[in-house]
């Protein structure tokens, strides 16, 4: 994932092992987001009507594929691309790069939630459409408002705040809205 001209160091006895760690409990709640989703509606569901448990049981699957599709996405395609972007600067200015363990794996798992956290908008589209907080035609009378509070979120969410990194977040979450529109829109016809 690092270019090659920039070198992997730890700083700390300690900072092997635990990053070992950190990258254990990353890929544990990726891979068991799908558990975790289902004992969290199994705890919600006895407590709701029949028609509103069968909506949420509609969003367990999609809402654990998209969080999963999302840090994926994020952390094949996305962090390389910004960490090459991001230390081509260094190179430029003639500095030698290095990057500590614990800062690489914050900035892949940071950056890696944050793609699990924004390939949710069309669950959350769905829901608001589904309790009536929103008609269908909202999200088409909206298309241009929900282009620059996508691209904000892209720049907010971004851990380095560069224009490419939030267009690679932003982008995919644009495709999402419109997927997501054209679904509920066919679900209401």
């Amino acid at each position: 994932m690092l270019p090659g001209h920039v070198r992997l160091i730890v700083t700390s006895p300690s900072q092997a092992i635990l990053a070992q760690f950190q990258v254990s409990i990353f890929l544990g709640v990726i891979l068991g987001m799908p558990v975790i989703v289902h004992q969290i509606s199994a705890f919600v569901l006895p407590g709701l009507y029949h028609h509103e448990r069968r909506s949420i049981r509609q969003l367990l699957v999609p809402s654990a594929i998209l969080f999963v599709a999302g840090a994926v996405f994020v952390y094949q395609w996305v962090t390389p691309i910004a960490i090459d972007f991001l230390y081509a600067y260094a190179s430029v200015l003639g500095a030698e790069t290095f990057i500590s363990v614990n800062e690489l794996i914050q900035f892949v798992v940071l950056f890696a939630l944050a793609g699990g956290v924004s390939f949710q908008l069309p669950v959350v589209m769905w829901v608001m459409t589904k309790v009536g907080i929103v008609d269908s035609g909202f999200w088409r009378r909206n298309l241009s408002y929900a282009v620059v509070a996508i691209v904000i979120f892209g720049a907010v969410i971004t851990p380095d705040h560069s224009g490419i990194t939030m267009w690679l977040i932003s982008a995919p979450m644009i495709v999402l809205y419109l997927g997501a529109y054209l679904l509920i829109r066919r679900q209401k016809d």
